[in-house]
């Protein structure tokens, strides 16, 4: 059984049709959110001519976004995909 078809931990295969569907919110929050902050967002963000710590805005707000990405999709796991992954 290859290892990608089976539960973490749990030893039983997982059929696609045992596979749950990503919310729309799952969705929006893990995908959308961070693609409209970082790339429509960023010709406005270009524009703010305000330097923090000697960056301009644009730099800071795209390193940022490193971070919350990671916790946009934390998020999603923690709210709708955790459930589906015991522990």
């Amino acid at each position: 059984m290859p290892a990608a078809a089976s539960h973490f931990g749990s030893g039983s295969p997982l059929h696609e049709s045992e596979r749950p569907m990503p919310s729309k919110s799952s969705f929006v929050i893990g995908l959308v959110t961070p693609m409209v902050m970082i790339d429509l967002l960023f010709p406005v963000i270009d524009k703010v001519g305000i330097d923090v710590a000697g960056l301009p805005f644009f730099m800071v707000w795209i390193f940022a976004w490193f971070f919350l990405t990671s916790g946009c999709l934390g998020l999603c796991w923690v709210l709708f995909d955790r459930r589906h992954h015991p522990e």
